[in-house]
């Protein structure tokens, strides 16, 4: 929420940067975050291109944002672990069922 927070005080300057289509939103009760939905059909190298340029712009734009407010994280908090137990979660591909 502080990062979402920080994000929605610059709101102009980051709908001027990425465009009016990007939304603010809380996605779950741990979770938020600043997304554009695509519309496609089908997947294409065009598409997917277009989603590569997308992308750049939002670093490009977010990325001098979050650099400037590093130095405001509180000692501790800049490497939280975010699992509850302090071990690191670890994700497998499930194998492919015939």
């Amino acid at each position: 929420y502080r990062w979402l927070e920080l994000m929605a005080q610059h709101a102009p300057e980051i709908m001027d940067g990425l465009g009016p289509d990007f939304e603010f939103e809380e996605w779950t009760p741990s979770w938020t975050r600043i997304h554009q939905t695509v519309p496609y059909d089908p997947l294409s190298e065009p598409l997917a291109d277009e989603v590569g340029r997308r992308l750049a712009r939002v670093i490009t734009v977010l990325q001098p944002i979050v650099e400037a407010e590093r130095g405001n994280v509180p000692p501790g908090l800049e490497r939280a672990d975010p699992t509850p137990t302090g071990r690191r979660m670890r994700f497998r591909r499930r194998p492919r069922s015939a």
